[in-house]
């Protein structure tokens, strides 16, 4: 994803697909991916936390928002977004 614009120390430049995978495979998480053209511009992961005596919750594990794109809404877009998916879960 894009490793040589994230930086190393940006947790996005050392996703392996192998690895998203498991963690999207049994439907509980939540990847949202912004994109600026073809340019991955922020990723937010969420988990769906069960609960047996109330309402699930979403949980919002991470944010992040590539440098090229900061200060342009991406967090809040991302956001916005994981409140839907929240709200009709």
């Amino acid at each position: 994803m894009q490793a040589d614009k994230w930086g190393a120390d940006n947790e996005m430049a050392n996703y392996d697909i192998t690895r998203l995978g498991r963690y999207l495979a049994d439907g509980t998480q939540v990847l949202i991916l912004a994109y600026e053209g073809e340019a991955i511009a922020g990723a937010l992961l969420a988990s769906e936390l069960l609960h047996p005596a109330r309402a699930n919750m979403l949980y919002i594990d991470e944010v992040d928002t590539h440098p090229d794109f900061r200060r342009k809404g991406i967090g809040t877009l991302l956001m916005n977004e994981a409140f839907a998916i929240a709200h009709k879960r």
